[in-house]
């Protein structure tokens, strides 16, 4: 990477980008494995031995919207941070390639390393060039966005609120679609989890989780930490908490 493909920002800014973006990449990881089915064979073999397994759900829409998030995760990561100049659209363009790089990377290594176990993401009918093509999509709806006239800009997406320099965060309200796009891709992995799932896993109450998910309480407070740290898992609510939701709990 050229340092002409996005601007200089400050050491410490750049360390936390790549801590954040390392983050991003493990919760996606294991986000993405809940997808991987057996292969054709191996599950015609499962189920001549086994003739009671249902075969593998194809959930190709679930899988789209998760790679989605995975590639608006990364980007606004960093380019939340580009200040505007006349070369930030160079700039954004050149992240969203990097991106889109990474995620691919991604794939393919999830994909290599599952080999043995004969399951694979593929079998969901979602091509590489399906996912990179819908998240290319997503980045370059952000990135007209962006370019907007500044009256006209909508607000920036998670955590953009921050200062545009190494410096702590102002307390503020959430975009709440990022929120929503954090759960729907928590669901896509997990359908059958329920909202009183992660409300107990959080320990939060159902109003906590409404003024969460529409924006109304402030990134960084308890709320916020306790739904993101089951969303950004990777895992069910009992396997985060190690033992069962309990009957009783509403």
């Amino acid at each position: 990477m050229k340092d002409a493909d996005r601007p200089v920002l400050a050491p410490d800014l750049d360390a936390h980008i790549e801590a954040a973006q390392i983050s991003i990449d493990l919760n996606f990881w294991a986000i993405l494995r809940q997808f991987q089915i057996l292969d054709p064979k191996s599950e015609r073999i499962l189920r001549l031995n086994n003739p009671n397994s249902p075969p593998g759900p194809l959930r190709p829409s679930a899988l789209r919207l998760t790679i989605i998030a995975y590639a608006r995760n990364l980007y606004v990561a960093e380019g939340n941070y580009y200040q505007d100049d006349p070369q930030l659209e160079m700039w954004l363009k050149e992240l969203a390639i990097r991106t889109i790089e990474r995620v691919m990377q991604t794939v393919a290594q999830l994909e290599d390393d599952s080999r043995e176990r004969h399951v694979s993401l593929m079998h969901h009918g979602l091509t590489q060039e399906q996912m990179r093509k819908c998240a290319l999509e997503e980045l370059a709806s952000l990135i007209r966005s962006r370019l907007m006239p500044t009256q006209d800009r909508p607000p920036l997406a998670p955590n953009v609120h921050r200062q545009m320099v190494a410096e702590p965060a102002q307390e503020v309200a959430s975009n709440p679609s990022n929120r929503r796009s954090l759960f729907d891709s928590y669901r896509a992995a997990f359908p059958d989890v329920k909202i009183a799932d992660i409300c107990w896993a959080a320990a939060q109450t159902r109003r906590e989780w409404k003024r969460w998910i529409n924006g109304e309480s402030k990134d960084g407070l308890k709320p916020d930490r306790s739904f993101r740290r089951i969303l950004e898992s990777g895992k069910k609510p009992e396997e985060t908490v190690g033992k069962p939701r309990p009957i009783k709990y509403s």
